[in-house]
């Protein structure tokens, strides 16, 4: 389909007489899909524009630590090699997300490069930073009253375009109304380039055209007459005119390929991502009904068709391919019968099924949406009664954690592969609280990397442990429980979003680990009886360490961000008086 496409004429009123350029916009890459990044960079060198701007989220990030801040911009810098025309950064919240990293931001690309303009061939260039350190997300008032001043001093320029990261103007008290209207003032200033959301539109918003750049990396769908697709901005000013191109990787399309409307409309098409939990077949065959629902968020009849794909031929699922009927609004159970003798399955041999649907676009394209819905075994463990309150140290020395069951064998990826370090978890409780210890082996503690700091301390950025809790066992929410190696916490709640911690710690560090404890009140969690033998618990734990380099290494592996709270392991409360059995590391590769 891609022959069919053409490239967009954007025509925008600009006056700049005799003047005649090129230049390329760029979309967040993050090291998410490096290939992808740097084809789609020698894809722009071919074009030969006079300069690149990018449109920010070009490093990682989110760190305190400057060897490592320092080491990502070096990667960048080697990714963009191949680029020698000027190239201009527009910050994003994972460039400039901490004070150590806008503090090398402007090392690397300059000191004024935070907000900042440049002229070229009678045309005026804008780039104000929407992550400007803590302020997140807003145009803050010093950058409003420095445009101000900037675009008077060339109210006469042929054209004025404005570049930054977030699209505020979809955000209400972020600077956008002050900035619109300074907009509006000089008619020769209507075109803005944001990116953040991973998406790709053009909107109107009140005569000012706004675009919003893809992901030039991760991307959780391909469906490019919507929006998901990878993608450059090519844009060609000449005499009066601004002609915008999409370059998609590989191909061209139009700038209002998608729009708002496209965008908003689609939306309720798509099928979630996502996943659920089986039996484990190691001590008998499987045999059982499996099901999972199916919702038709749309507002008309619906055909889903679903395909299981069985990389292990040992399993059998029937149904193979069913189609469901769904009318507007409705949700129904898929069914299937899975069956595979008994055995010692790893997940990526586990049966996964393809779900599809089918909308039409505005342009009465028929585009095909498509999701997966992934199985797992899930890992298991117990927390185990304690009759005497362990004391919070962050020793782990006392008589019960001696008892507990052992959480171990942390993986690095998806294949299973192990940390090169090792961490070990054990989990009590008493009539009122959960308590979770953690020893973290650290064969260096004096690179121990404890930076986080602030309201929102990115707590990921340092050495830390991080505790996942769906109390409510319901696959789709959990609170999250963090803590530095200095004792920093970053805690968040179902409902609540980020809040204070609302559990107690401490920690300690040895010659060769560090530790920590939590003490996590049950009724902080919404948990007003004290959990029973049948009570089970979404759980996991994470643990990210930075040096020599960083490494994230959970007990279930699971996704960055959004996490996936169906591939948690479960954890189950032992009757008070249960005797200890041999520790356990859970069931699954």
């Amino acid at each position: 389909m891609y022959k069919k496409f053409i490239i967009l004429l954007v025509m925008i009123s600009a006056l700049c007489p005799g003047a005649e350029f090129k230049f390329a916009v760029l979309g967040d890459s993050q090291f998410h899909n490096p290939e992808t990044f740097e084809a789609i960079v020698r894809e722009v060198v071919l074009l030969e524009p006079d300069f690149v701007i990018q449109i920010g989220d070009m490093i990682h990030g989110y760190t305190y630590e400057p060897e490592h801040i320092r080491g990502e911009w070096e990667r960048f810098k080697r990714q963009i090699a191949p680029i020698t025309v000027p190239f201009y950064p527009v910050p994003g919240n994972h460039d400039v997300g901490t004070k150590p990293m806008e503090d090398i931001y402007k090392e690397v690309w300059g000191q004024d490069k935070l907000f900042y303009s440049f002229d070229h061939k009678g045309c005026h260039f804008v780039i104000l930073d929407t992550d400007y350190y803590p302020d997140y997300g807003k145009i803050t008032p010093n950058q409003i009253e420095w445009l101000s001043k900037d675009l008077e001093a060339n109210k006469d320029a042929g054209h004025i375009f404005v570049f930054f990261h977030q699209p505020v103007w979809r955000s209400r008290n972020s600077g956008w109304d002050g900035v619109a209207a300074l907009l509006k003032k000089y008619g020769n200033a209507r075109t803005v380039f944001a990116g953040h959301t991973h998406e790709y539109c053009l909107e109107d918003v009140g005569g000012i055209q706004c675009y919003i750049l893809n992901s030039s990396g991760h991307m959780d769908y391909h469906a490019p007459a919507v929006g998901y697709f990878h993608q450059f901005l090519y844009v060609s000013v000449k005499e009066e005119s601004v002609r915008v191109a999409i370059i998609p990787y590989g191909s061209v399309k139009p700038g209002d390929y998608v729009s708002r409307k496209e965008r908003d409309r689609v939306a309720p098409y798509f099928v979630p991502v996502g996943g659920g939990q089986i039996p484990d077949a190691k001590d008998a065959p499987l045999d059982f009904v499996y099901s999972f629902p199916l919702r038709n968020r749309t507002k008309e009849m619906n055909v889903y068709k679903a395909r299981w794909v069985l990389p292990n031929p040992a399993f059998s699922v029937e149904p193979l391919e069913q189609a469901i009927l769904l009318g507007p609004n409705r949700t129904e159970d898929v069914y299937v019968r899975i069956t595979a003798p008994q055995g010692d399955y790893a997940y990526y041999s586990l049966p996964y099924a393809l779900l599809e649907t089918y909308y039409n676009t505005l342009r009465s394209e028929s585009v095909a949406l498509s999701s997966r819905h992934d199985l797992c075994i899930p890992r298991q463990s117990v927390a185990r009664y304690a009759s005497r309150r362990p004391h919070l140290d962050g020793l782990l020395d006392d008589t019960a954690w001696q008892s507990a069951e052992i959480i171990e064998d942390f993986q690095v990826d998806k294949a299973g592969n192990p940390a090169d370090v090792q961490t070990w978890v054990r989990a009590l409780y008493d009539r009122e609280n959960l308590y979770v210890g953690a020893h973290c082996e650290e064969p260096n503690p004096e690179d121990l990397v404890a930076l986080a700091k602030g309201p929102i301390p990115f707590t990921w950025g340092d050495d830390d442990i991080e505790i996942f809790l769906d109390v409510n066992h319901d696959k789709a929410t959990y609170a999250r429980a963090f803590v530095n190696c200095a004792g920093t916490t970053f805690s968040s709640l179902p409902g609540k979003g980020l809040c204070d911690a609302f559990f107690d710690q401490a920690v300690h560090i040895g010659k060769d680990y560090w530790a920590a404890e939590l003490r996590i009140p049950f009724k902080n969690l919404g948990v007003e009886d004290t959990p029973s033998s049948m009570t089970l618990w979404g759980f996991n734990v994470r643990r990210h360490r930075q040096k020599p380099f960083r490494v994230q290494s959970d007990w279930v592996k699971m996704q960055n961000v959004p996490y996936e709270p169906w591939r948690f392991g479960i954890l189950r409360f032992a009757p008070e008086g249960t005797k200890p059995t041999a520790p356990s590391s859970g069931n699954d590769k």
